[in-house]
């Protein structure tokens, strides 16, 4: 896998299916979560990942910007069809924003969350 790839969607009048397949993911896969947008675009993370990521659109458009601070540079990815992904290092600054209202997107993590929720 490159820093952005795609895994092939299977498109017909029945939807969309993605598969993602663990060997294609350049780590062992400790977690996994989805973030859908809330009816309308909205911006998300602005964070430093604290672990190996993929992301992957499943449905709608995504940009997601990542840089090594939150005052450098930043790489810009576009994820505009279902399948598209973007491989997040640890310790990225991560800021992305689903641009339509039904814009979802999967995440694998090589860790589990390092909180604990009650």
């Amino acid at each position: 896998m490159t820093d952005a790839d795609h895994f092939a969607p299977f498109i017909d009048q029945r939807g969309t299916l993605v598969p993602v397949e663990f060997d294609d993911v350049p780590f062992t896969v400790r977690r996994v979560f989805t973030v859908t947008a809330p009816g309308h675009p909205a911006e998300r993370g602005d964070h430093v990942n604290a672990m190996q990521a993929v992301m992957v659109l499943v449905r709608g458009t995504c940009d997601v910007h990542l840089t090594m601070s939150p005052e450098g540079s930043s790489v810009a990815h576009e994820l505009r069809e279902p399948g598209d992904s973007v491989h997040i290092a640890a310790g990225s600054f991560i800021r992305y924003r689903l641009l339509s209202g039904d814009s979802t997107v999967l995440v694998l993590c090589d860790r589990p969350y390092p909180e604990t929720r009650s």
